[in-house]
């Protein structure tokens, strides 16, 4: 390799020369710079490129970087003997992006689900901005940044992270697909699995008392205390989230139907919502509406949208603006519930509970929290999976049921309290069919009554004229039968240790 001034018409240039031998044994120019420095450097990564190319191996990442901010005219020349591959070399990160947005990239992707892809080329580009990611060697060289970048957004939920992880991630699978990209990048943070579960769903009684107290709270984030408690039984009853509840408009309500319909532009599936409402809600959304025009939101936009991360403590709790005020309007309801204590006793239990804590061993209550209410209050009342996923619009039923749906207390103590019917049995007939002694002979006949009393060392008794061996921990009182001759209804009371 020699480097050297060339000279014209008895004149010197002003930039040096690279002259060396390529990959061919060919003898070729090319343009430098006007330092002789940086010229032999230029040179030099020109024949690591030389190298690597005869070794059938990839530059070292040094190289490569340099290749990715070489000037495009010493690029394109590199191109054209064949140095440099040209789908990976001068193409920018938008380049790619743009590529990996058209649906024609993914052949497998149905054409209903190509909003995703949309989606997921503008966190892309949301990546990219705030990583400055200009080129893929940028991606190779500085992976490690979108971790940082990702912890920096306050306004982004753990579960929101994990998706941008995700969403990255599945981009350089497809770079390496097409050929773009030899392996994922190192540093590159693998994420971790969120745990969706953390999102609690209140219980019912939480629910309404949170309405009540919010419906006679004062003005809060721009929205009144009747207006957060509407907010709050919208995205109950529909299952709309905090997004698409801030697109609806006074036109979008239909009193007398009972709907909310929220376009497809505003729904996150891309798909139209037309959600049904109670009565109730109908009749106080009723009242709410009036004297509003049809094109006025039903609530201040500004109140609904996200919040700046400029603006933000780095230790915020939550995502949106909504989340925060309904953690807000929880606590003052929590307090006021505390408040009504008869005594001593009963308040220092009412300070040791859950009950409408924001964060506790259940979870946090966000604003999302109200669709996982939604979804836990329809399977405690029995509502089938397949309806509830209809009305929370998940594709998958097992979203719902495994994600969404929570086993609230009070079905538990229901659950429980059912399981005293095996005791109230004691006063109603219980066809028990054919009960075999011990013995080979056969419990029944005319009045039949009697009593086991525990264990009796393997002796017969005598029960209602009959002699068998009693049955070790059970005691049958007052059993009598129900029928005639041969009847095998009995009223049994099981007295066991073991219940």
């Amino acid at each position: 390799m020699q480097i050297y001034r060339q000279v014209y018409h008895g004149k010197e240039s002003k930039k040096y020369t690279i002259d060396l031998l390529d990959h061919k044994g060919i003898r070729r120019r090319f343009p430098g710079v006007a330092d002789q420095d940086l010229s032999n450097s230029m040179g030099v990564s020109i024949q690591k490129l030389i190298r690597a190319h005869d070794a059938n191996e990839s530059p070292d990442t040094t190289t490569l970087y340099w290749v990715s901010k070489m000037p495009s005219t010493l690029r394109n020349r590199l191109i054209e003997i064949g140095l440099l591959d040209a789908k990976r070399a001068g193409k920018s990160m938008e380049d790619y992006i743009v590529e990996y947005e058209d649906p024609s990239a993914h052949p497998k992707v149905k054409k209903k689900d190509s909003s995703q892809i949309s989606m997921q080329a503008n966190r892309l580009r949301r990546i990219c901005t705030g990583c400055k990611f200009v080129t893929w060697m940028d991606v190779v060289l500085h992976a490690d940044k979108l971790d940082s970048w990702l912890r920096e957004q306050d306004d982004f939920s753990d579960n929101t992270r994990g998706c941008y992880i995700k969403v990255f991630r599945w981009f350089c699978s497809w770079m390496i697909e097409k050929g773009y990209a030899d392996s994922m990048p190192k540093g590159l943070t693998k994420g971790r699995e969120v745990d969706v579960q953390s999102y609690a769903a209140m219980e019912e009684a939480e629910y309404l008392w949170l309405l009540e107290m919010t419906a006679k709270a004062g003005e809060s984030y721009g929205l009144s205390g009747p207006a957060r408690a509407i907010l709050y039984r919208l995205a109950f009853d529909t299952g709309l989230r905090r997004g698409e509840l801030a697109a609806v408009r006074v036109r979008d309500v239909n009193i007398k139907q009972r709907t909310i319909t929220v376009a497809g532009v505003d729904c996150k599936d891309g798909i139209k919502a037309v959600q049904t409402i109670t009565e109730g809600t109908a009749a106080i959304l009723k009242d709410y509406m009036k004297g509003k025009t049809p094109d006025v939101r039903l609530f201040d936009r500004k109140t609904l949208r996200r919040r700046s991360s400029k603006t933000l403590d780095t230790a915020a709790l939550s995502d949106t603006k909504t989340a925060d005020m309904l953690r807000d309007d929880l606590d003052a309801a929590r307090k006021a519930w505390i408040g009504k204590a008869v005594n001593q006793d009963d308040r220092q239990e009412r300070e040791q509970s859950e009950f409408l804590k924001a964060d506790g061993e259940r979870g946090k209550i966000v604003f999302h929290s109200l669709r996982h209410t939604t979804a836990s209050a329809l399977a405690a009342k029995g509502v089938h999976p397949s309806v509830a996923q209809s009305i929370l619009r998940h594709k998958d039923v097992n979203l719902t049921m495994s994600r969404y749906t929570h086993v609230l207390h009070e079905s538990q103590v229901q659950a429980v309290n059912s399981l005293g019917e095996v005791y109230e049995k004691n006063n109603s007939q219980v066809k028990t069919g054919t009960d075999e002694a011990a013995d080979g002979e056969v419990l029944g006949g005319p009045n039949f009554q009697g009593q086991f009393q525990g264990h009796t060392g393997g002796k017969l008794v005598d029960i209602g004229g009959h002699k068998r061996k009693p049955r070790l921990g059970f005691q049958a009182k007052n059993a009598v039968s129900s029928e005639g001759e041969g009847a095998r209804t009995l009223n049994l009371r099981i007295d066991s240790p073991m219940l």
